[in-house]
């Protein structure tokens, strides 16, 4: 790909950004004017883009309380979202800290689970 191209699809994509995600596939469909590869190009980053935001708004912690997963019931190999959980290694007043390993990103991590007691304690707002 060359400078200008990468520069374009960047752009197209920082565009597409700007509108809503129903209006993405007509701005695209105008901004491309049937260059496919192009709209394909900004359509991937686009993805990897709601993919990125919803992997960050969304803590373990959530979707391990979606899942109805209790810091008792976590075991060896168990996946929650894209982590798969190894060994138990702390416990403490807090909670209970495993290793995991994050599969989009491909490296170790460490999960905190909190009882139950603090996950449903609701932190005022600061703002």
């Amino acid at each position: 790909m060359t400078v200008d191209r990468a520069r374009n699809v960047e752009r197209l994509c920082q565009a597409a950004l700007e509108r809503s995600t129903a209006e993405r596939p007509h701005f695209l469909a105008e901004a491309c004017k049937g260059d496919d590869d192009l709209a394909q190009e900004v359509e991937s980053l686009l993805a990897r883009e709601e993919a990125a935001r919803s992997f960050l708004e969304t803590p373990v912690v959530a979707r391990a309380a979606a899942m109805n997963i209790d810091s008792q019931a976590l075991f060896v190999g168990q996946r929650i979202g894209t982590y798969t959980i190894g060994a138990r290694v702390g416990v403490g007043g807090m909670g209970e800290v495993y290793r995991a390993s994050d599969a989009s990103l491909g490296r170790e991590v460490a999960i905190k689970v909190l009882p139950t007691l603090f996950t449903r304690d609701r932190v005022p707002s600061l703002c």
